[in-house]
């Protein structure tokens, strides 16, 4: 089997539904392997930790019911930096103050995911321009996901 951080949301769902793991199992196998690469990738702007295993905590005692909220309950999730969101700054991969990128709603697609376990902010491009963000690992400069 596959470590469950490289494991896809099918393979996640199905190990919870079989009982071959919990989403507790999962979200800790992600957040050990964010710990170990994070400083050399410095791919995220945020991590948020207890309220990822607040909700994995919750999600698990939901598909141990056989209860799960829908097929992604438990699957952890990242919300990129340029997705607006009430719990986190959304600062569009700049340096912009956190207190200045604060927003009072949540983008569609955040209140759709908000029984999963989403716990993590990734970087981007400052103000989704070709100019470098704060990652390290960075595609070619000749790529731009608009562009493609």
């Amino acid at each position: 089997m596959k470590e469950l951080y490289f494991q896809t949301a099918t393979q996640l769902a199905r190990g919870y539904r079989l009982g071959d793991f919990s989403p507790m199992e999962a979200i800790n196998a992600v957040l050990a392997r964010i710990d170990h690469c994070e400083s050399q990738l410095n791919a995220w702007r945020l991590v948020d930790t207890k309220r990822a295993r607040s909700q994995a905590r919750a999600s698990e005692k939901r598909w141990l019911k056989g209860e799960p909220r829908g097929p992604l309950d438990g699957v952890p999730i990242a919300i990129k930096d340029v997705t607006e969101t009430k719990v986190w700054p959304t600062r569009n991969g700049s340096l912009v103050p956190e207190a200045r990128a604060s927003t009072r709603v949540d983008a569609i697609v955040v209140e759709r995911l908000k029984p999963q376990p989403t716990h993590h902010r990734i970087t981007t491009r400052a103000w989704r321009t070709r100019r470098p963000g704060p990652a390290t690992t960075h595609p070619p400069p000749d790529y731009h996901p608009g562009l493609a």
